[in-house]
């Protein structure tokens, strides 16, 4: 099904790109929890604007955990295994 000029490309470079990703959502995971815990502190206590942001950060930080978590597992498993 891989067309020829794809399996010139080695696993190792696909493992960099995806690591790249995985880098930046993990700097988005951090940053929302950063965010979280600095809404928590700054706004009034108990306004529908709180929990509208909260709910917000917690979805954006819920994708980045994720897709952090599946682009480390899709190269370590996926293609580094391989060699094995």
């Amino acid at each position: 099904m891989e067309p020829e000029w794809t399996k010139q490309i080695p696993s190792s470079f696909i493992c960099d790109w995806f690591y790249v990703f995985f880098f930046i959502y993990a700097s988005l995971f951090t940053l929302a929890l950063v965010v979280l815990v600095w809404l928590m502190f700054t706004l009034k206590k108990g306004g529908i604007s709180l929990l509208g942001q909260v709910v917000y950060v917690g979805v954006m930080g819920v994708f980045a955990s994720t897709t952090v978590l599946f682009y480390y597992l899709m190269c370590d498993r996926a293609l580094l295994n391989k060699k094995e």
